[in-house]
């Protein structure tokens, strides 16, 4: 699914009765090639969010797409202002989700 600013995405997310929003750095998809279960999870999440400008210039230098920044950390702070939602954070560090 194709994202457009913050606004849309928290909207988007709220219709959502249930589903993954996955915040992609450039870590993750050094692991993406190697694990199997990580490309299922992202073929089945809602949205898979380019997190960080280096994802955002890789995208656009291979497609000719900009897309808007949406970070995962602008998310969870917008989505967490309205109570609504349960987080899993996979490959956090603890002090991050502090």
């Amino acid at each position: 699914m194709e994202t457009g600013g913050l606004a849309e995405v928290v909207e988007g997310v709220e219709r959502l009765p249930y589903g993954w929003v996955l915040s992609l750095n450039l870590e993750f998809f050094a692991y993406l090639h190697k694990e199997r279960w990580l490309r299922e999870l992202c073929e089945k999440s809602a949205y898979n969010l380019p997190d960080g400008i280096s994802v955002r210039l890789a995208i656009w230098r291979k497609y000719g797409v900009w897309i808007p920044g949406v970070t995962g950390i602008d998310l969870f702070l917008e989505l967490l202002k309205r109570g609504k939602r349960r987080f899993f954070f996979l490959g956090s560090r603890e002090e991050v989700v502090e």
